[in-house]
């Protein structure tokens, strides 16, 4: 897929998530999760040097949080929240995809803007149906790792990421779960 076939593709995605949603703003949740993936990422790349998919402490992390969006929040919070959140990473990785065409790897920031913001969708979409399979969204990945190269889905430590993210997502899920109090007292 080159650079103008993924941009196309994003727009598409935008448009048809656009037409099932009141609005697309950012509120102030939104930009929680942008800000913990902008720690997570420049975390990432002062102990990496990069921000990248294939690190087994902060890359989980960072494919749980659109999820995590999308399982407390719903399709329009899981949505916006992978935006965010991978939109952040774009920039702190300094692949931001305004640049010009060979300077940065357009398609693969693009593609996981793409993923990041489906997986926070698909989330949001199985909260109410599915309130645990909500939590499995971060495996969406291992299509966008398909996409840029099949051989990656042969490697055990890139296929360990979006398992580690199904965990990361329902454990941060479970521990953030708002827990009904009794009349009782």
């Amino acid at each position: 897929m080159n650079p103008v076939q993924s941009w196309l593709l994003l727009l598409v995605f935008v448009a048809l998530a656009m037409r099932g949603l009141d609005s697309l703003r950012f509120d102030r949740r939104d930009l929680y999760y942008g800000f913990a993936a902008f720690v997570l990422a420049v975390l990432q790349q002062s102990f990496h040097d990069q921000v990248s998919l294939d690190d087994r402490w902060f890359a989980p992390v960072l494919l749980a949080l659109p999820v995590l969006a999308g399982a407390r929040g719903g399709i329009r919070a899981g949505f916006v929240g992978g935006l965010a959140v991978w939109l952040v990473i774009a920039l702190v990785s300094g692949a931001a995809p305004m640049n010009a065409p060979g300077d940065a790897p357009q398609n693969a920031i693009v593609l996981c803007t793409l993923f990041g913001a489906a997986s926070g969708g698909l989330a949001g979409v199985l909260r109410t149906r599915r309130p645990l399979g909500a939590y499995f969204a971060p495996m969406l990945f291992l299509g966008y790792f398909g996409m840029r190269e099949e051989s990656l889905l042969t490697v055990g430590s890139m296929l360990a990421v979006p398992v580690l993210a199904c965990g990361w997502a329902a454990l941060l899920g479970l521990a953030l779960a708002e827990v009904p109090v009794s009349a009782e007292g």
